[in-house]
């Protein structure tokens, strides 16, 4: 007796659809987890650049001695999202934040106020003042 293969053809046929389907399927997936990796990556190298050319400017105007005055440039963060800063005296930082995430980068000073507490959100753009050592954020 004879067997037919007459179907033989389209069952392999159906497999290798089935097999580049799912092939695609996976690069699809590990392409998509790559681009949100990528993103925050994005967003935490923005925050950093942000965080050092701040701290850059401070300790710019506190290494240049009593009097000296200085625009602080807030710099243009690229991110997605809304962002702030926060001055903190005590442990020389100043720290980015975007949502959820945020970078801190050392100043080389800690005299740091903005008249009336050495740790506090940073106004915005500011006039950065040495007064005595101590550089003063003013305006906002």
């Amino acid at each position: 007796m004879a067997v037919s293969r007459r179907g033989q053809g389209s069952v392999e046929f159906l497999y290798a659809v089935l097999f580049s389907l799912l092939f695609f399927g996976v690069t699809i997936v590990i392409y998509l987890s790559s681009q949100a990796d990528a993103g925050a990556l994005y967003e935490a190298a923005s925050m950093r650049r942000v965080c050092l050319e701040i701290a850059s400017q401070v300790s710019s105007v506190a290494s240049a001695g009593d009097g000296t005055r200085a625009d602080l440039d807030m710099p243009e963060f690229t991110g997605s999202q809304q962002w702030g800063a926060y001055v903190s005296g005590g442990n020389f930082s100043i720290s980015v934040y975007s949502g959820g995430a945020s970078q801190a980068c050392k100043m080389s000073t800690s005299l740091v106020s903005n008249g009336t507490a050495s740790s506090f959100p940073l106004p915005g753009n500011a006039t950065l003042e040495n007064v005595g050592g101590t550089v003063y954020f003013r305006g906002g």
